[in-house]
C-alpha cells in the first residue's frame, strides 16, 4: 500500500511559545567575557542601561553622597582532620563627601576566631584596626590605626572600593533579574549581575581588608531595580567537599557587603579628621589623655653611669632622685597631663620652673611598636636636662621601661633605635654618650667619648684634664708636654660597653684616638706619628681613626649613626 508522504508543519505558535524565551533569555543572560564594545544594552523605566554603566552609576550615587556607610562580614575558614579554624571579619565603611579636596573614607575592621582545633593551634585571638583615606583641602589624608594586633595578618592598606567597583576586564559577566532583602529587610526587585573567571583583582581587594583568603571563584552583586544603586555584593571562593554547610558543600571564604545608608550631609559643613600620629592606637589614647601610662620608677642617668669623674654635675647628681618622685618609685598611674603636672611641681622643687613636653617615633621598621615621650626641665641656673620615656607595646598591651636621662645641657638625636647625647663643656673639650633602645630591655649605653681639641688645652686650668680618667691625666699632661705638634692634633678617649643593663661597670674596650686638628696641615702624618709615640712613651696606646672606625663597625655603630632622627613633636598643656 502506497503511504502519503505528507510534509510535517511546526505550527507557528509553537515557535512563538519555545524558541523566542529561549533566544530572550541568552540575551538577558548575556554570558561570556566582559567586552565593553559588545555588551548588552537593557532598558527599564530608567532608560537604557549595561553592566559597566550600572557599576558606574551606582559609584556616582554612593560616592559623591555627603554620606555613605556600608556593613559587611568575611569568614575565611582553614580545615585540619579534626576541625576547622574559622577567621571572621566584621567590616564597616563609612565616607563623607564636601567636594573633591575634602572627603574621608573610614575603614573599619574587628577580625578574630573561632576553631574547634584549639589544643593544635593556641588561644582564640582578636585583632581591629581602622583605615582614613580622602583628602584635606586638596592635600592627601591617610592614616592605618591598630588596637588589637595580629602581626601575620599583613594588612597596611585596605581597598574597599575595588569591591564594591571592581574591574571588569578579563571577567565573565552574566545578567539576570530577581529578589533580594535590601538592608531594611524589605524584599525587592534586583538586577544581579554575576561575575567569575579571573577574579585575581577582587582577592587582592579582599586580602587587603582580612589577610590570607581562598581564591575568588564568583561573586554577585545586586542593583536596586528603581535606583540602579548596588545594595549588596558576595564574594566566594568555589564550594568544597572539605567544608560542609547544611550537609552540602560550601565555600571556604565568602565575604558580603551591603549598603546601610547614603544621602546628603543634613548641613554639616565640615569633616572630622583623626588627629592620629602613631599606627597603634594605644599610643594616640596616651597622647590624648584617655589612658595612662605605663611607668618605671628605673632611670638610667648618663653624666654617673660610664663616668664617676662627671658626677658633680648637678643635673647628674639630682635626676635619680627627681624620676623617683614624679613616678612613685613606679607605682604612679598617671595621663600624660597628669605626669607633667606633677614633673612641674618636682621640678620647681628643684630648680627647673620650665618643662617642655615632646613625643616621636623610631623610624626603624623593627620598631613599630615603641613612642618614646620627651620632658625637657628647664632652669636658668641650672640649665636643661631631659628625661626620654619609653612606652612600647607587647601583646597587645602598653608597658613601658626603663627611663634614659642626659647628660645635661647636652642634645639628643635618636636615629632609628640609636641614640646620642652630646654637649660641649668648654670651647676645646666636648663629649658624647652612645647608645641603643631595646623594645625588651629598654635604653643600653655602647659607648662613652670624650674629645679634647687641641691637646695643648690639657696644660691650662680650664677643667679639661679632670674630664678625662682619673688613672689617665698624668699621663695625657706628661705626653702633651713632650708633644712638639700639641697645637695641631685632637685626642680622643672612648669607653665601649657590652649591651647589657647595669649601673656604673667597667668598660670592655678602652682607645685613645689621635686625629689631626686641621686635616689640610701638611704636617699631619708627622703630628699623627709624634703624639702617638709621646702617648706610648706615657703608658698610653695611642691609635688613629681607622682602629675607631673599625670598632664602630664591629658593633653597628656606623650604620646606626646614619639613619633617619627622629622627629619631636612638642605638645601644649592648659
Amino acid at each position: 500500500m502506497k503511504k502519503d508522504n505528507k510534509p510535517i508543519i511546526i505550527p507557528s505558535l509553537v515557535i512563538l511559545v519555545i524558541v523566542l524565551p529561549v533566544i530572550c533569555f541568552l540575551i538577558m543572560k548575556n554570558s561570556g567575557k566582559y567586552d565593553k564594545e559588545e555588551q548588552s544594552t537593557f532598558s527599564d523605566d530608567n532608560g537604557d542601561f549595561n553592566i559597566e554603566s550600572l557599576f558606574e552609576a551606582s559609584k556616582e550615587t554612593l560616592f559623591y553622597a555627603g554620606k555613605l556607610k556600608i556593613g559587611g562580614y568575611a569568614e575565611c575558614i582553614t580545615t585540619y582532620e579534626k576541625g576547622f579554624d574559622k577567621k571572621c571579619a566584621d567590616i564597616t565603611y563609612t565616607r563623607d563627601y564636601i567636594d573633591n579636596d575634602n572627603y574621608l573614607g573610614h575603614t573599619t575592621v574587628l577580625l578574630h576566631n573561632r576553631t574547634n582545633v584549639i589544643a593544635a593551634l593556641g588561644d582564640l585571638w582578636q585583632s581591629d584596626y581602622e583605615y582614613y583615606l580622602g583628602e584635606k583641602e586638596g592635600a592627601a589624608f591617610e592614616k592605618f590605626i591598630v588596637g588589637d594586633r595580629k602581626d601575620n595578618l599583613n594588612i597596611s592598606s585596605p581597598d574597599i572600593e575595588s569591591i564594591l567597583f571592581p574591574d571588569l576586564s578579563n571577567v565573565e559577566t552574566s545578567f539576570r533579574t530577581d529578589k533580594m532583602s535590601n538592608y531594611a529587610g524589605i524584599d525587592t526587585d534586583a538586577y544581579v549581575v554575576t561575575l567569575k573567571g579571573d577574579l585575581s583583582q577582587l582577592g587582592d581587594a579582599a586580602k587587603s581588608l582580612v589577610g590570607e583568603i581562598q581564591s575568588p571563584y564568583r561573586a554577585d552583586y545586586y542593583f536596586n531595580t528603581e535606583t540602579h544603586v548596588i545594595e549588596r555584593g558576595y564574594i566566594y571562593s568555589r564550594p568544597t567537599s572539605a567544608y560542609k554547610r547544611n550537609d552540602e558543600n560550601a565555600p571556604l571564604f565568602t565575604l558580603e557587603l551591603y549598603v546601610e545608608k547614603y544621602g546628603e550631609r543634613e548641613g554639616e559643613e565640615t569633616i572630622d579628621y583623626p588627629d592620629y600620629y602613631f599606627e597603634d592606637r594605644a599610643f594616640n589614647d596616651v597622647l590624648s589623655d584617655q589612658v595612662s601610662l605605663e611607668l618605671n620608677g628605673g632611670i638610667m642617668a648618663s653624666g654617673n653611669t660610664f663616668a664617676p669623674e662627671l658626677i658633680g654635675d648637678y643635673w647628674s647628681q639630682n635626676v635619680s632622685n627627681m624620676w623617683h618622685e614624679i613616678t612613685d618609685n613606679g607605682r604612679a598611674r598617671l595621663t600624660l597631663s597628669s605626669l607633667y603636672e606633677k614633673a612641674c611641681v618636682v621640678g620647681k622643687m628643684y630648680g627647673y620652673p620650665r618643662i617642655k613636653v615632646s613625643f616621636g617615633k623610631i623610624n626603624d621598621p623593627e620598631y613599630l611598636h615603641s613612642m618614646l615621650i620627651r620632658f625637657d626641665f628647664q632652669s636658668d641656673e641650672h640649665g636643661t636636662g631631659t628625661i626620654l620615656i619609653p612606652q612600647t607595646i607587647k601583646h597587645n598591651i602598653l608597658s613601658g621601661n626603663v627611663a634614659l636621662a642626659s647628660l645635661g645641657n647636652d642634645e639628643i638625636d635618636v636615629m632609628g633605635k640609636y641614640f646620642t647625647l652630646a654637649r660641649d663643656n668648654s670651647e676645646s673639650n666636648s663629649e658624647r654618650v652612645i647608645g641603643v633602645f631595646y623594645e625588651s630591655i629598654s635604653f643600653n649605653y655602647i659607648a662613652h667619648e670624650m674629645f679634647e681639641n687641641p691637646i695643648s688645652e690639657f696644660g691650662r686650668l680650664n677643667g679639661d684634664i679632670e674630664r678625662f680618667p682619673y688613672d689617665y691625666r698624668s699621663k695625657l699632661l706628661g705626653a702633651t708636654s713632650a708633644n712638639n705638634y700639641r697645637n695641631d692634633v685632637r685626642i680622643s678617649y672612648h669607653r665601649f660597653y657590652d649591651s647589657v643593663y647595669t649601673g656604673y661597670r667597667k668598660p670592655t674596650e678602652e682607645l685613645f684616638i689621635v686625629k689631626a686638628s686641621d686635616e689640610k696641615s701638611s704636617n699631619t702624618k708627622d703630628a699623627l706619628s709624634e703624639t702617638a709615640k709621646c702617648l706610648n712613651e706615657f703608658g698610653i696606646r695611642g691609635d688613629y681613626e681607622s682602629e675607631l672606625m673599625s670598632e664602630y663597625e664591629s658593633r653597628r655603630i656606623d650604620i646606626g649613626l646614619e639613619q633617619d632622627k627622629t622627629e619631636w613633636i612638642e605638645l601644649e598643656f592648659d
